[in-house]
């Protein structure tokens, strides 16, 4: 969820698709995937159902890949993050959100600890949108988020 299409446009530009990888980090979760993307980069064969089994790595603030956050963890978070915010943008009520501002606008704890109004959650998610459709259109898949 980001401006990630800028840097790639240049690749695309650079190089013939078909040399281009490009995967989602959702792709990350299926073992059979993570083979395909190894085999791409001539990497030595694996069998990373366990490694998947175990949840992600690097997530949910863990650093480094000596701590597993477990996939049913890291699906309660995203529905925490859902629920900060509804599609019309209206602030709802939930357990990591902070007292109201004297504006009456309430303010949302994100993971990172950074506080982010759901309006101004909305309003970014908005803003970088039409660079993700114009990335998914670049590499010719659509990602998760």
């Amino acid at each position: 969820r980001s401006l990630y299409v800028f840097p790639l446009e240049w690749w695309y530009i650079l190089f013939d698709s078909k040399d281009i990888l490009f995967y989602c980090t959702e792709d990350l979760n299926d073992s059979e995937k993570l083979n395909d993307f190894s085999m791409q980069l001539g990497l030595p064969s694996f069998n990373y159902s366990e490694v998947v089994a175990q949840g992600a790595f690097n997530a949910a603030g863990h650093q480094g890949y000596d701590t597993a956050t477990s996939w049913e963890e890291l699906q309660e978070e995203e529905e925490k993050e859902q629920a900060i915010s509804s599609p019309s943008g209206e602030t709802q009520k939930s357990s990591s959100a902070a007292p109201s501002t004297s504006e009456g606008d309430t303010q949302n704890i994100l993971d990172d600890g950074i506080p982010l109004s759901a309006e101004l959650r909305k309003e970014v998610l908005d803003f970088v949108r039409p660079y993700n459709e114009r990335l998914f259109q670049l590499v010719g898949k659509r990602c998760d988020w």
